[in-house]
C-alpha cells in the first residue's frame, strides 16, 4: 500500500505551502506575531504607611512588598497554552514608602514548539495608601484582652516581669497581633493585647514556663451583628516563691532552684537534690540574694569551720558533699534560726 501524504495548504499571510496550520497561519507566522501572555494594564497595591503592610486577596499581608507586587503581577497574568516551560520574573523597586504608579517589568522566557521564545512588557503598578486594619486598631486603643501579670502574696520581680513581656511580644508575633497599652499596677502590669487567642497563648506559656496559675474570666461588652462582644482578662498568677528562695519544708531549709515543674531544690545542710516538692507545704524563710560572704577555715572528711556570717566567731557544720572549695576560700553562708548554712554559688536544676 502506499502511504498517505498529508495534503499541503497555503499560508494566507506569506503564502508558504504547510503540513499544518496554527491558528490559521504556518508556524513562522504564527511565532512571528505570537504573544505568549496576557498582561493586565495596571495592578493596585494598597500599603500601610505606618506598618508596611499591603492588601492582597482579602487580607493585610506583613513582609516585603517586591515578593507581594510579584505574586499580584503573576497572578492577573494569562500565559498562552503554546507556551512550555515558562518561566515569569517580575522586576519593580516600589518600596512601601513609594506613592502614585511604579513602573514594573515583566519578563516570560519559555519554548514554543520547541523554539525558545522571550518577551518582555512593562506593567504600570499604582501605589496607594491607607491605613490597615491592625494600625487602625492600634491607634484606637482596640484590644480584645488583657493580660495581668501577678504574683501570690507578693509583687512579681522586674527580672519576672521583663521575662513575661518577653513571652508575651513571641506570642503575639505569631498570632499576628499587637500590644495596645502597657500599665505599671500595684502588684504587678496590665498589658492590653489586641487579640483574645494572643493573650490566653500567652499566660499558657508564661506559666508552663515558671509555674502558678491562669484564670480566664470573660467580660460582656457590647452586641455587633447580632452577637455578644466579650473583652477577656486573662489572670497570671506565678508562684509564691521563685528560683533563689530559701524555704522550710517539712522542718528541713531548702533552697529553691526550680519552680516551673511543681517545686524543686537543695537541701541545705547536705546539697542534696529534695525532688519534687508540694508548694503548698513550702514556707518561706528568706532570699539566697541576703547570703553573706564568709571565709572557710578548716575543711575535714564530713564537716567544715566557717566564720558565722553574723559573728564573725568559728562554728563547725556538717559538710556538704558536693562542696570543693579549700581552707581559706571565700564561701556564701546564711544564717537561720541561729544554724549557719552554705550556699552554692551555681546550682544544677
Amino acid at each position: 500500500m502506499m502511504k498517505r501524504v498529508a495534503k499541503l495548504r497555503p499560508c494566507p499571510r506569506c503564502g508558504r505551502e504547510t503540513r499544518r496550520l496554527i491558528d490559521g497561519l504556518c508556524e513562522d507566522c504564527f511565532i512571528e506575531g505570537f504573544t505568549a501572555i496576557e498582561v493586565p494594564p495596571r495592578v493596585e497595591m494598597r500599603v500601610c504607611p505606618r506598618c508596611g503592610a499591603y492588601y492582597r486577596q482579602g487580607r493585610w499581608v506583613e513582609g516585603e512588598l517586591g515578593p507581594g507586587i510579584t505574586d499580584e503581577v503573576i497572578r492577573g497574568t494569562r500565559i498562552s497554552e503554546f507556551l512550555e516551560e515558562a518561566e515569569i520574573t517580575v522586576e519593580c523597586e516600589a518600596t512601601p514608602l513609594s506613592r502614585g504608579t511604579v513602573p514594573a517589568l515583566l519578563k516570560v522566557r519559555g519554548k514554543v514548539f520547541g523554539r525558545v521564545f522571550e518577551e518582555v512588557c512593562e506593567i504600570r503598578v499604582r501605589i496607594s495608601r491607607e491605613i490597615c486594619r491592625r494600625c487602625s486598631r492600634i491607634a484606637g486603643g482596640y484590644y480584645e484582652a488583657i493580660l495581668q501579670i501577678r504574683a501570690e502574696g507578693r509583687t512579681p520581680s522586674p527580672e519576672e516581669v521583663e521575662s513575661c513581656l518577653e513571652i508575651i511580644d513571641d506570642r503575639i508575633e505569631h498570632h499576628g497581633s499587637f500590644v495596645t497599652r502597657l500599665q505599671e499596677v500595684k502588684k504587678g502590669v496590665d498589658v492590653y493585647i489586641g487579640a483574645k487567642s494572643a493573650a490566653q497563648d500567652s499566660g499558657r506559656e508564661i506559666i508552663r514556663r515558671f509555674g502558678g496559675e491562669i484564670i480566664t474570666s470573660p467580660k460582656l461588652v457590647g452586641r455587633r451583628g447580632g452577637k455578644d462582644i466579650y473583652r477577656l482578662t486573662v489572670l497570671v498568677r506565678l508562684p509564691r516563691f521563685v528560683a533563689g528562695d530559701i524555704v522550710n519544708f517539712r522542718g528541713r531549709y531548702v533552697l529553691l532552684t526550680s519552680i516551673s515543674r511543681g517545686g524543686e531544690g537543695i537541701y541545705l545542710e547536705d546539697w542534696r537534690k529534695t525532688g519534687r516538692m508540694d508548694l503548698s507545704e513550702l514556707k518561706f524563710c528568706m532570699s539566697s540574694l541576703d547570703a553573706k560572704k564568709t571565709v572557710l577555715l578548716l575543711a575535714y572528711e564530713r564537716e567544715i569551720e566557717v566564720l558565722d556570717p553574723e559573728t564573725l566567731r568559728p562554728v563547725t557544720i556538717e559538710k556538704p558533699a558536693p562542696l570543693t572549695a579549700s581552707a581559706g576560700d571565700d564561701v556564701l553562708a546564711v544564717k537561720i534560726d541561729g544554724s549557719v548554712f552554705l550556699i552554692p554559688e551555681e546550682v544544677e536544676e
